[in-house]
Parts: structure tokens; sequence; C-alpha cells
């Protein structure tokens, strides 16, 4: 869930991992807002 109170940094290395994994397999990545908003 995320909230004003949701600690997001504890998710950055999974993510950019993801990301990265992707890239170098010649892929691409979507990254959206359920909501619509940026942070």
């Amino acid at each position: 869930l995320d909230t004003r109170d949701t600690n997001l940094e504890q998710y950055f290395d999974e993510c950019f991992s993801f990301i990265d994994e992707a890239k170098a397999a010649g892929g691409g990545v979507l990254v959206h807002c359920f909501a619509g908003r940026s942070r």
C-alpha cells in the first residue's frame, strides 16, 4: 500500500535490478503510478 508514510526506498534496489535485467535482455519496462500522479 502506498501511503504518505510508506518508505518507498526499501523497494528501490529490487526495482532497479528488475529494470536493469529487462534492459540487458533487450526489453523495456513501463513504470507508472496506479493513481496517475507523481509523488
